[in-house]
Protein backbone atom coordinates (compact mmCIF):
# COMPACT_ATOMS: atom_id res chain seq x y z
CA UNK A 1 0.00 0.00 0.00
CA UNK A 2 0.85 3.25 -0.68
CA UNK A 3 -0.36 6.86 -1.39
CA UNK A 4 -4.00 7.97 -0.03
CA UNK A 5 -4.53 3.47 0.73
CA UNK A 6 -1.61 4.07 3.13
CA UNK A 7 -2.81 7.65 4.51
CA UNK A 8 -6.22 6.10 5.29
CA UNK A 9 -5.47 2.87 5.30
CA UNK A 10 -8.13 1.72 3.09
CA UNK A 11 -7.20 -1.02 -0.16
CA UNK A 12 -10.49 -0.47 -2.29
CA UNK A 13 -11.93 2.17 -3.75
CA UNK A 14 -15.29 2.13 -6.12
CA UNK A 15 -13.36 3.74 -8.93
CA UNK A 16 -10.23 5.01 -10.03
CA UNK A 17 -12.19 8.24 -9.97
CA UNK A 18 -13.09 7.85 -6.24
CA UNK A 19 -9.60 7.37 -5.41
CA UNK A 20 -8.66 10.70 -7.29
CA UNK A 21 -11.15 12.33 -5.69
CA UNK A 22 -10.62 11.30 -2.16
CA UNK A 23 -6.76 12.27 -2.77
CA UNK A 24 -7.53 15.88 -3.73
CA UNK A 25 -9.65 15.80 -0.49
CA UNK A 26 -6.78 14.40 1.62
CA UNK A 27 -4.47 16.41 -0.03
CA UNK A 28 -5.90 19.56 0.35
CA UNK A 29 -7.19 18.99 3.85
CA UNK A 30 -3.24 17.91 5.06
CA UNK A 31 -2.01 21.29 3.62
CA UNK A 32 -4.94 23.19 4.79
CA UNK A 33 -3.97 21.80 8.23
CA UNK A 34 -0.12 22.19 8.42
CA UNK A 35 -0.70 25.93 7.51
CA UNK A 36 -3.32 25.97 10.04
CA UNK A 37 -1.13 27.34 12.58
CA UNK A 38 0.06 30.24 10.76
CA UNK A 39 -3.63 31.92 10.23
CA UNK A 40 -4.59 31.24 14.10
CA UNK A 41 -1.63 32.77 14.92
CA UNK A 42 -2.68 36.04 13.67
CA UNK A 43 -6.43 35.36 14.97
CA UNK A 44 -7.57 34.59 11.08
CA UNK A 45 -8.57 32.21 8.99
CA UNK A 46 -7.93 30.44 5.98
CA UNK A 47 -10.80 32.10 4.07
CA UNK A 48 -9.91 35.51 5.68
CA UNK A 49 -6.85 34.88 4.53
CA UNK A 50 -7.71 34.49 1.02
CA UNK A 51 -10.12 37.73 1.47
CA UNK A 52 -6.99 39.88 2.44
CA UNK A 53 -5.04 38.27 -0.79
CA UNK A 54 -7.74 39.37 -3.04
CA UNK A 55 -8.19 42.72 -1.62
CA UNK A 56 -4.02 42.75 -1.54
CA UNK A 57 -4.39 42.09 -5.43
CA UNK A 58 -6.60 45.12 -6.16
CA UNK A 59 -5.23 47.95 -3.77
CA UNK A 60 -5.58 50.55 -4.17
CA UNK A 61 -8.76 49.18 -5.85
CA UNK A 62 -11.58 48.34 -3.27
CA UNK A 63 -13.48 45.01 -3.95
CA UNK A 64 -17.34 44.55 -3.94
CA UNK A 65 -18.91 41.84 -2.36
CA UNK A 66 -19.66 40.55 -5.48
CA UNK A 67 -16.36 40.26 -6.69
CA UNK A 68 -14.61 38.80 -3.40
CA UNK A 69 -17.00 35.69 -4.19
CA UNK A 70 -16.42 35.55 -7.77
CA UNK A 71 -12.32 34.97 -6.77
CA UNK A 72 -12.47 33.02 -3.19
CA UNK A 73 -11.52 29.81 -3.16
CA UNK A 74 -13.87 28.59 -1.01
CA UNK A 75 -17.29 29.14 -3.45
CA UNK A 76 -19.62 27.77 -0.16
CA UNK A 77 -18.11 30.65 2.44
CA UNK A 78 -19.85 33.71 3.41
CA UNK A 79 -18.01 36.87 1.83
CA UNK A 80 -19.49 39.19 3.99
CA UNK A 81 -19.41 37.64 6.80
CA UNK A 82 -16.29 37.14 6.64
CA UNK A 83 -15.53 40.56 5.92
CA UNK A 84 -17.20 41.73 8.76
CA UNK A 85 -15.05 39.76 10.75
CA UNK A 86 -12.17 41.36 9.36
CA UNK A 87 -13.20 44.89 9.68
CA UNK A 88 -13.84 44.38 13.24
CA UNK A 89 -10.37 42.38 13.71
CA UNK A 90 -9.43 46.20 11.41
CA UNK A 91 -7.75 44.45 8.78
CA UNK A 92 -10.17 45.33 6.33
CA UNK A 93 -12.41 48.65 5.96
CA UNK A 94 -16.04 49.34 4.20
CA UNK A 95 -16.93 51.99 2.42
CA UNK A 96 -19.81 53.22 0.54
CA UNK A 97 -19.55 53.13 -2.90
CA UNK A 98 -19.92 56.86 -4.21
CA UNK A 99 -21.77 55.23 -7.74
CA UNK A 100 -23.89 53.24 -6.27
CA UNK A 101 -25.23 54.04 -2.61
CA UNK A 102 -26.53 50.44 -2.05
CA UNK A 103 -23.07 48.97 -3.01
CA UNK A 104 -20.33 48.66 -0.40
CA UNK A 105 -16.95 48.32 -1.27
CA UNK A 106 -14.05 46.69 0.60
CA UNK A 107 -10.44 47.83 1.20
CA UNK A 108 -7.60 46.19 3.10
CA UNK A 109 -6.32 48.26 5.80
CA UNK A 110 -2.11 48.93 6.36
CA UNK A 111 -2.85 46.43 9.42
CA UNK A 112 -4.30 44.14 6.88
CA UNK A 113 -1.40 44.45 4.61
CA UNK A 114 1.46 43.89 7.35
CA UNK A 115 -0.63 40.51 8.37
CA UNK A 116 0.22 39.22 4.69
CA UNK A 117 3.62 40.73 4.65
CA UNK A 118 4.10 38.58 7.63
CA UNK A 119 2.60 35.63 6.40
CA UNK A 120 4.46 35.95 2.96
CA UNK A 121 7.88 35.32 5.01
CA UNK A 122 6.38 31.77 5.43
CA UNK A 123 5.44 30.73 2.11
CA UNK A 124 8.16 28.28 2.09
CA UNK A 125 6.12 26.56 4.62
CA UNK A 126 2.97 26.85 2.24
CA UNK A 127 4.91 24.99 -0.23
CA UNK A 128 6.31 22.49 1.90
CA UNK A 129 4.16 20.11 0.51
CA UNK A 130 4.81 20.15 -3.08
CA UNK A 131 9.08 20.11 -2.55
CA UNK A 132 8.81 16.45 -3.07
CA UNK A 133 7.68 16.83 -6.89
CA UNK A 134 10.31 18.43 -9.28
CA UNK A 135 9.31 21.36 -11.58
CA UNK A 136 9.10 19.19 -14.25
CA UNK A 137 6.20 17.05 -12.02
CA UNK A 138 5.46 20.03 -11.12
CA UNK A 139 4.85 21.93 -14.10
CA UNK A 140 2.48 18.43 -15.16
CA UNK A 141 0.47 18.28 -11.84
CA UNK A 142 -0.86 22.02 -12.75
CA UNK A 143 -1.45 21.49 -15.97
CA UNK A 144 -3.35 18.13 -15.12
CA UNK A 145 -5.26 20.07 -11.79
CA UNK A 146 -6.23 22.99 -14.59
CA UNK A 147 -7.88 20.12 -16.94
CA UNK A 148 -9.90 19.07 -13.69
CA UNK A 149 -10.68 22.92 -12.61
CA UNK A 150 -11.59 23.66 -16.49
CA UNK A 151 -14.10 20.86 -16.52
CA UNK A 152 -15.83 21.99 -13.74
CA UNK A 153 -16.46 25.50 -14.53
Amino acid sequence: MNGISKAINQKKFTSIYHKGIISIFYIANFIKGKNNHLFKTRSITFQQYNILRILRGSSPNPCSIGILKERMMDKMSDASRLVDRLVILGLAERIENSVDRRAVDVHITQKGMNILSDLDKHQKEFEKALTCLSTNELDTLMTLLDKVIDASL
